[in-house]
């Protein structure tokens, strides 16, 4: 059998699917147990086997994206120079298409889409002096208290993200921009961009009171 080890469990690349159901498949209710990087492997990986995370250091994406709101809300966004939002209790999906570089060099086409559901997001953005959003977000398949708290800070080029479970916190940097135009209007949000990503570093630290519990 041509199957991958990747430690808690074997990887089936004909069918895309694992040997075996996850070992974390109670933290994903609403996914299949056997579904690989979260359904999304453009845009996750996973090395262990256990559970989807965010690219490694060194990854670039160039990319239009674009993305459609639905709930209360109101915004704008002129081309990126200005911007802001304003919103709760929304559903929001993206779509990116480009181009994926990995840190080896290698080349993919880019599809990704990506679907949530916003508790609320507060946003407001001159990017070449300084920007900054705060969300509390899910996504569509998962429960609600799977819910991150994700703080950005943007500064010309350089943007920090910081994403925050009940069990971990990444924390990731990155050379970025996009250039685009939206507006949120009372319920329908709508709007496009272009823009690319190169990722710097990034780390996850599991909260201290989550290791206590892996060891016992």
């Amino acid at each position: 059998m041509d199957w991958y080890d990747y430690g808690a469990r074997f990887y089936d690349p004909r069918t895309s699917l694992w040997a075996s159901v996850d070992p974390l498949a109670e933290k994903y209710p609403n996914m299949g147990g056997y579904v690989y990087c979260n359904g999304n492997p453009v845009r996750f990986i996973d090395p262990t086997g256990m559970e989807g995370e965010e690219p490694p250091a060194g990854t670039t994406q160039i990319y239009f994206k674009f993305s459609g709101s639905f709930g209360p809300q109101l915004g704008f966004n002129v081309g990126d120079i200005i911007s802001g939002t304003l919103r709760a209790a929304n559903v929001v999906g993206e779509t990116k298409i480009g181009l994926t570089i990995s840190p080896e060099g290698k080349m993919d086409l880019l599809f990704e889409q990506d679907s949530k559901n916003v508790n609320y997001e507060m946003e407001g953005s001159i990017p070449v002096i300084v920007g900054k959003s705060k969300s509390s977000e899910y996504g569509t398949d998962e429960h609600p208290t799977f819910a991150v708290e994700k703080t950005k800070t943007q500064k010309g080029f350089v943007k920090e993200t910081k994403t925050e479970s009940e069990e971990k916190v990444t924390s990731t940097e990155s050379t970025s921009y996009e250039v685009g135009l939206g507006i949120n209007a009372i319920i329908i949000g709508v709007g496009g961009s272009i823009g690319f990503e190169h990722v710097v570093d990034t780390k996850t630290e599991v909260k201290p009171d989550k290791q206590e519990d892996n060891h016992k």
